[in-house]
């Protein structure tokens, strides 16, 4: 999340709960930036108006990041189905199934194919 967002996202947590969010210190402010700093805006700002609906007292950081995923998970399990694709084209193809470990090495083995058709 960027800093532009997280500023959106902290207006949103000042909208929902105007008191509770002036009396927030710089020091926490910056608690909060760090602890959104790998989600999606999206995420937090769907997590923040559903955790509102249900309860009237500002959140813990916790209530807000439980469960929901980081960039790097989103990456990871992109890189995972890149791999997964390949070897599953392979088999399909009735081609040597490729021993590639990360996604950059799938996608080469990928354009090696557009090479050899």
């Amino acid at each position: 999340m960027t800093n532009g967002e997280f500023e959106k996202v902290w207006r949103l947590l000042g909208s929902l709960w105007p008191a509770a969010a002036a009396k927030k210190s710089r020091v926490d402010i910056a608690v909060w930036r760090k602890g959104l700093s790998g989600y999606l805006m999206e995420d937090v700002s769907e997590r923040v108006m559903e955790y509102a609906k249900e309860n009237k007292y500002f959140p813990d950081l916790s209530d807000i990041t439980a469960g929901l995923k980081t960039d790097d998970d989103e990456t990871a399990e992109a890189e995972e189905a890149v791999i997964h694709n390949a070897k599953l084209y392979a088999r399909v193809m009735g081609i040597e199934i490729p021993q590639v470990k990360t996604a950059a090495e799938a996608m080469e083995w990928f354009h090696g194919l557009e090479v050899r058709i």
